[in-house]
C-alpha cells in the first residue's frame, strides 16, 4: 500500500497480506493519526473500495470527524497519476529485491520508501524530503 500526501508528496509504504477493507483500514489509521487524516482518499481500486475502507475505520475506531466525501478528483488525470505512481513503486520494489537477491519481505519496503522519498520530484523541481520535512539523506 502506498500513501502519498498530495500537497507535500510525503510517502508512506505498508505491506498488505490482503486487500480486505478492514486490513487496509488498520494500516491507514497510524498514518492518518500521525499526518492528519485526508480530506480526499483516492484509490486505484475505486470509490466502492475507498468507501469500505472509510467505513471500516469508523467501525474500528471512534472517529466522529472522519467523513466520506463523494466527488471526482480535482483533475481528470489524477486517477491515472495514482495508478502510475503505484506501478512505479512496484517496479522499484522488484528492482530492489532483484539487486539485493531477496524474496518478498515487508522490510524491503522501508528501503524502497527511502529511495522514493529522497528522489527528485520534477513537478515541483525539488526532492520529496525537502517538500515536507526538509530532511537530507546522509
Amino acid at each position: 500500500m502506498v500513501h502519498q500526501d498530495r500537497l507535500t508528496k510525503f510517502l508512506v509504504f505498508r505491506a498488505l497480506k490482503t486487500k480486505r477493507a478492514e486490513k487496509v483500514a488498520y494500516k491507514f489509521v497510524p498514518i492518518f493519526t500521525l499526518l492528519a487524516g485526508p480530506t480526499v482518499l483516492q484509490s486505484v481500486r475505486g470509490r466502492e473500495s475507498t468507501n469500505k475502507v472509510v467505513s471500516s475505520i469508523k467501525g474500528l475506531y471512534y472517529w466522529p470527524i472522519l467523513k466520506i466525501s463523494y466527488g471526482k478528483p480535482r483533475h481528470s488525470q489524477s486517477q491515472g497519476n495514482v495508478e502510475r505512481a503505484d506501478q512505479h513503486v512496484v517496479n522499484m520494489l522488484c528492482a530492489w529485491m532483484k539487486d539485493a537477491n531477496t524474496g518478498w519481505c515487508s522490510e524491503e519496503l522501508r528501503f524502497v520508501q527511502l529511495i522514493k522519498y529522497t528522489a527528485f520530484y520534477s513537478g515541483m523541481k525539488k526532492h520529496h524530503a525537502k517538500l515536507s520535512l526538509a530532511a537530507k539523506l546522509k
